[in-house]
Order: C-alpha cells, then sequence, then structure tokens
C-alpha cells in the first residue's frame, strides 16, 4: 500500500513540474517569436533605406558625371604619337 502512496506522489510532483515547464516553454517562445518578428521589421526597414540610398548615389554619380569640372579635370586625354 506504501507503494502506491509513493508513486501517487511521483506523478503529481512530476504533473507539476511537467506544467511549469511547459508554462515556461510557452513564455520563452513568445519572447522569441516577439524578437524575430522585431528582427524581420528592422531588416525590412534596412532594406528599404538602402534601396533609397542606392538610388541617390546612382542620381548624384550621373550629376557628377555630367559635371563641366570634373570632365575637364579628369576627361581622357588623347595621346599624339
Amino acid at each position: 500500500m506504501e507503494s502506491f502512496i509513493k508513486a501517487d506522489i511521483f506523478f503529481f510532483i512530476t504533473t507539476i513540474i511537467l506544467v511549469i515547464f511547459a508554462i515556461l516553454v510557452g513564455i520563452i517562445c513568445f519572447y522569441v517569436i516577439k524578437i524575430l518578428k522585431n528582427v524581420k521589421d528592422s531588416t525590412d526597414t534596412l532594406k528599404d533605406e538602402v534601396k533609397v540610398a542606392g538610388k541617390k548615389l546612382g542620381e548624384l554619380e550621373q550629376r557628377i558625371a555630367d559635371s563641366f569640372i570634373f570632365n575637364f579635370l579628369f576627361s581622357k586625354k588623347k595621346r599624339k604619337k
């Protein structure tokens, strides 16, 4: 009879520990999902900003290439033989 009481106590304690463990795993998963969403939002924002910066640099490059001073200073000079 005593072995049944010990088995009941063991299963009761094991059940409580498993419930606590499941709750902790759920909380951890919640925070990990929140962190991953923030990382995704940050990378999307960064990707958009890089595209905008690339367009602006392309426009700046075109304006510099069309500049009279740039062409005067860095034009390809023909060499005479």
